[in-house]
């Protein structure tokens, strides 16, 4: 291998760890997007906590959300600087490609036409702008970010918007819905309504917290492999230094024919060693490439519980047919890090192997990674009492009729016989530090499906079977 391939292998890696960065910053934003949820009072308060969030995640200037008004203007509802609200704006070309769906980065406001109508002090604090749209309540509003200097934002910026705004529009009518029920109910049964509504969105968005938490567990420990693996790349740049060494000397008049030779054998053995090294890391078919896939699978699955979740209490299914065992084995791959680290040994059973399901894919991706993640913590907490259990989870599926039979058994720390018929309530958990919510949100896709789930286990320390049915049609093999 000459130094031009290494430095390509080393450039390659750089690009690797850049990119683990990027999803661990994006994964971070959207978990703090997430919070905005749950601690927002009102719809301005909401807008106002999400541009401070945009503010602290771009490190831009300014942001400001625009939304259309009678005519042809956009009317400022929400800036971190009264600059952007002095007046209206135009929608001009720019803007309408904006509110179609198309996100633009714009690098010299100066010679945009919507700036150039606005004030001078206004100019004095524009350089360049991303702007996005995200649907509001009842129609597409527009988030811009400002910064004073030209040519600021990047395609990581576009990146990070692109994920915040399902949440940003998840947030939104999620506190009309709020608001417009505190004014319309009967004064009578407000209270009561109006806490039920409450409770309602705080089980909704706990469980999405939850959900994204799955997901996030994954990406973490797939970046622990890539730190494992970039260690063992900087040993080898050590070892390619002396190597160089060896071969100055080799170069110098007063080495002996067999020191030379000694000094060859040793270069080839370490250059067959670092081949085999790189080969298995950073090429194609290498380790890192594997990890950053499981890693894009996870940010892809944490934009859909995002979606999921859209549409508060108005969320609606939608079935499709899908293989079985492709759904279970994605379930596996996000959680495989956890797996490993704890040592579990997996047996997947489809019956037939052809098996099709037909439902909401998404929702039952998300419940059998809750009762593989539940299955993964309750083995954890059953080897701090036994640190020789080696763990073993069962998945099986099975089309049997119009039903189809779901398995998942672990020899954890089981369930004692009092929790057995409350452990699919909310909050309710078998797990001292359990919070219950991945079980409870199972029990309701399965009962929305008019199926059944039920828990078995013959006590503590005893492991635990959870077995569900749901309804099929009958031509879904």
């Amino acid at each position: 291998m000459d130094s031009e391939q290494i430095r390509e292998a080393l450039i390659n890696l750089d690009r690797s760890r850049e990119r683990e960065s990027l999803l661990r910053r994006q994964a971070d934003s959207l978990l703090e997007g997430l919070e905005i949820i749950t601690s927002a009072k009102s719809t301005d308060d909401m807008l106002t906590q999400l541009l401070g969030l945009v503010i602290a995640q771009l490190k831009c200037d300014h942001a400001f959300i625009l939304s259309p008004d009678e005519g042809d203007n956009l009317r400022c509802i929400a800036s971190t600087s009264p600059l952007f609200c002095q007046k209206n704006w135009v929608i001009d070309k720019v803007f309408q490609r904006v509110l179609s769906g198309n996100p633009v980065m714009l690098f010299n406001l100066t010679r945009v036409v919507a700036w150039q109508q606005q004030s001078a002090a206004l100019m004095e604090e524009s350089g360049s702008a991303l702007l996005i749209s995200f649907k509001g309540v009842d129609q597409q509003v527009l988030l811009v970010c400002i910064s004073k200097k030209r040519a600021y934002f990047n395609k990581e910026h576009l990146s990070l918007m692109r994920r915040m705004a399902p949440i940003s529009s998840h947030a939104l009518h999620t506190l009309y819905l709020n608001e417009q029920l505190q004014s319309e109910i009967d004064e009578k049964h407000r209270f009561e309504e109006y806490a039920a509504f409450q409770s309602g969105i705080a089980e909704m968005s706990i469980s999405v917290l939850h959900n994204i938490g799955n997901a996030v567990t994954g990406v973490d420990g797939n970046i622990l492999k890539i730190e494992h693996e970039t260690k063992a790349l900087s040993k080898l740049v050590k070892i390619l230094s002396v190597s160089q060494e060896w071969i100055s000397e080799m170069r110098a008049e007063n080495i002996s024919a067999e020191e030379k030779d000694d000094k060859l054998t040793k270069l080839e053995k370490i250059l067959q060693g670092s081949i085999k090294m790189l080969s298995s890391t950073v090429l194609n078919d290498g380790k890192i490439n594997h990890i950053m896939s499981a890693i894009q699978k996870s940010n892809q699955h944490i934009g859909e519980i995002i979606r999921m979740h859209r549409g508060a209490s108005k969320y609606t299914t939608k079935s499709t047919y899908f293989s079985l065992r492709s759904i279970i084995v994605d379930a596996l791959n996000l959680l495989e890090s956890a797996l490993e680290k704890q040592g579990v040994a997996v047996k997947v059973s489809v019956t037939p192997l052809s098996a099709q399901g037909y439902m909401n894919k998404n929702s039952l991706v998300q419940m059998i990674v809750n009762f593989i993640k539940n299955s993964i913590e309750s083995i954890q907490e059953q080897q701090k009492s036994n640190s020789n259990l080696k763990g073993k989870m069962t998945l099986s599926a099975e089309l049997k009729g119009e039903s189809l039979l779901l398995m998942i058994e672990d020899n954890g720390v089981g369930v004692a016989a009092e929790k057995l018929r409350d452990i699919f309530r909310f909050g309710e958990s078998s797990k001292a530090r359990g919070s219950g919510f991945g079980l409870h949100s199972a029990a309701n896709f399965v009962q929305s499906l008019d199926g059944t789930i039920e828990m078995k286990s013959a006590g503590i320390g005893q492991g635990a079977r959870v077995e569900v049915r749901i309804p099929q049609p009958l031509n879904s093999e």
